[in-house]
């Protein structure tokens, strides 16, 4: 030991477990929403990376993905060409719909299960992974529709994977976003934005998740940018 010299123990600085950069993350995670919360987008993260368990959204700290709002459509319109202008060659996009009471009548059966459905707060929406430019129909695995029968509860969300994948996406300048395959009857698709701003639905490449059937009025509804978080 050289002479005079006196260790320090206490002059260090504490390294940071993952587990608590983990759990930072999620509280360094903003969402710009009317609609939705943090839990959502947990919720959101999860079924992108293909876990399906619900419950997995409540312990899931490590958020790999921020969700930053391109579009509201009561700030921006509610027309193809604002939908367009908004959200064009942003890569994956995440849309989400809230809608009106139908005052129609509509199955609470859902996959044979009775599930109760608050239609004042339901929303519903999908997810590209692709991007909304150009014109073309587009199959991938990786998008999916979802349901929340009640938007101020979490777990009531559902996901509906591709069950025929051909065309499970669909870009067309005329239209807004469009998920699914083109199918005659009612003349829709899983769900889309028409020409003139309407917009509707009607099960054909996804499972059924009880979103309403035909045209149906929304509220309003958002588009948010997904981006691979870089930690």
């Amino acid at each position: 030991m050289v002479p005079g010299f006196k260790p320090s123990f206490n002059n260090y600085t504490k390294r940071r477990s993952k587990k608590n950069i983990k759990s930072s993350l999620i509280n360094t995670v903003t969402v710009d929403s009317l609609f939705i919360n943090k839990e959502h987008v947990a919720l959101f993260a999860n079924w992108i990376n293909w876990i399906e368990r619900k419950d997995n959204y409540k312990y899931n700290n490590n958020i790999s993905y921020d969700f930053n709002l391109i579009l509201r459509g009561s700030r921006d319109g509610f027309d193809p060409k604002s939908f367009h202008n908004k959200c064009d060659n942003k890569g994956a996009t995440i849309t989400v719909i809230k809608i009106k009471n139908p005052n129609q009548s509509r199955s609470d059966q859902i996959y044979g299960y009775n599930i109760p459905i608050d239609w004042d707060n339901q929303i519903i929406g999908g997810y590209n992974p692709l991007d909304w430019s150009g014109r073309g129909r587009y199959s991938t695995p990786d998008s999916f529709l979802f349901s929340f029968n009640d938007n101020r509860n979490v777990e009531s969300g559902i996901i509906s994977r591709p069950i025929n994948i051909n065309s499970t996406v669909i870009s067309d300048p005329n239209w807004g976003p469009i998920f699914g395959a083109y199918t005659s009857y009612e003349d829709s698709h899983d769900l889309c934005m028409k020409t003139d701003g309407q917009w509707s639905s009607y099960p054909n490449s996804y499972t059924d998740i009880n979103i309403p059937r035909n045209y149906f009025d929304i509220v309003d509804y958002e588009i948010f940018q997904v981006k691979k978080r870089i930690t």
